[in-house]
């Protein structure tokens, strides 16, 4: 009989630990799965980095909102650091890229493009004086101010200038797009290669050619992010024209809405890089 209880008792020991245990396994997994995911988001430097994080910091806040996620933004401090560290892949979660870097990490870092904004990414080089449509060579030996290779911009301005002994004067020290316009009315540059959208909110900029039009910047995410997180995430971006309190993001980054992204609307985008150093490695 004592053996009994006394077996008895470690059953009901053993068996209590082991409750236990799994009460604390159990607690620890809820724990776990109620942390947030945080994803890095990089961005394109079309901006200071300081000014990166004011302007982004309405837009990442909805998609906290509307996903739960956390986003860590991650910026540069000029183009070509972007392209540096785009190159040796570093793995970032999602980004947001003008066409030619969405193509790039589509056919060499396996990205997929979520979604892009409904705007096409079109270029437009103007002056402060009117020196008539189409006549870059009056240009020749000027000052132009854009940003630095391999931004979108730059790579579409040299596309006026193939020869390298009849090129303007090209600066690159523009910190962001705006910055590139206020040299021209400071009369430190003649002309100025920017974004459309940019441009069109000067009256007193005088266009001399538009760029060809590429599919707008997308936002892409990395092959390491769950199909889950990925549909989540576009589903907000998606949604996002429709919400008021939205709208001032979207405004502040001159985007009206962003609509669903293919990779085939990238296909070949990715070519302008070709001139540009460490493309064909």
């Amino acid at each position: 009989m004592k053996w009994c209880l006394k077996q008895a008792n470690r059953f009901r020991s053993a068996l209590t630990q082991s409750m236990l245990a799994l009460t604390v396994f159990v607690a620890s997994s809820a724990t776990y799965a109620q942390a947030p995911i945080t994803l890095e988001f990089a961005i394109e430097p079309s901006y200071s980095q300081e000014q990166m994080q004011e302007v982004y910091r309405p837009f990442l806040s909805y998609l906290e909102k509307s996903t739960g996620y956390k986003f860590k933004l991650i910026t540069f401090r000029n183009y070509n650091s972007y392209w540096q560290e785009m190159r040796e892949k570093r793995g970032w979660d999602l980004t947001f890229d003008e066409a030619h870097f969405t193509d790039y990490r589509i056919e060499r870092m396996e990205f997929e493009p979520l979604v892009r904004t409904l705007e096409p990414g079109t270029y437009v080089l103007a002056s402060g004086n009117d020196l008539g449509a189409g006549n870059t060579t009056a240009l020749l030996a000027e000052r132009i101010t854009t940003m630095a290779a391999p931004s979108l911009g730059y790579a579409l301005l040299l596309e006026y200038f193939p020869n390298p002994m009849q090129q303007p004067d090209i600066r690159t020290n523009a910190a962001s797009w705006l910055d590139a316009v206020d040299a021209v009315f400071a009369e430190e540059s003649r002309a100025t290669m920017v974004p459309a959208s940019v441009a069109a909110a000067y009256p007193n900029l005088y266009e001399i050619v538009r760029s060809r039009e590429f599919s707008g910047p997308a936002i892409s995410a990395s092959s390491k992010v769950s199909p889950e997180v990925k549909a989540k995430i576009t589903e907000a971006l998606l949604k996002m024209h429709e919400d008021q309190d939205a709208f001032a993001a979207l405004n502040e980054l001159r985007i009206s809405q962003f609509v669903k992204a293919t990779a085939l609307e990238y296909q070949g985008s990715g070519k302008v890089l070709k001139n540009f150093y460490g493309y064909g490695l």
